[in-house]
């Protein structure tokens, strides 16, 4: 009588180890894909370039008081030349240039295209560069990474609602 009682709660205690296990298994595997999600370090590269771009009164933002003003860009400053010399500072620091080789440019490249009122221009960093990357994109040897940026566009003392995209490309 004793023997069916305990084979009941037998029974009882292997099924609640389980549903414990099983939820624990669960609580693991999410917080492990959230930690590993956030130690890739892939897209590092892409945030200076961003910023270097939507902050840098190099490049084609506004400047009032000789300070800049995020985020609000001049269309007539958005070409490949305000680019280059825009970006030149950042990447003197690339591992290619630092060790002395000169005329070499650094790996990487980027196209940023702007939006506003129905029209699109587009500029590049590294055109060559961008380009021949662009189609390898699918291996794990290269990578790119775009992001949107919402900006203001200046045209003729009127601000116009815009966006910026950049999508920057790079060997792994």
């Amino acid at each position: 009588m004793y023997k069916k009682a305990a084979s009941g709660e037998f029974i009882l205690w292997v099924a609640r180890v389980l549903i414990t296990l099983f939820v624990i298994g669960i609580i693991v595997a999410a917080l492990n894909s959230s930690i590993k999600k956030n130690l890739e370090l892939e897209e590092l590269r892409f945030y200076p370039v961003a910023e270097r771009l939507l902050y840098s009164p190099d490049c084609f933002v506004v400047k009032h008081n000789s300070r800049p003003m995020p985020g609000i860009i001049i269309p007539e400053k958005f070409t490949n030349a305000s680019i280059d010399s825009c970006m030149k500072p950042i990447l003197q620091d690339d591992s290619i240039i630092s060790e002395g080789l000169t005329g070499v440019k650094p790996s990487i490249g980027a196209k940023i295209t702007l939006y506003y009122n129905q029209k699109e221009s587009a500029a590049f960093y590294n055109k060559e560069f961008y380009d021949d990357i662009l189609p390898l994109t699918f291996s794990n040897q290269y990578m790119i990474a775009k992001k949107r940026f919402f900006v203001l566009v200046e045209d003729k003392e009127t601000l116009i609602p815009g966006n910026l995209l950049i999508e920057v490309a790079w060997r792994k």
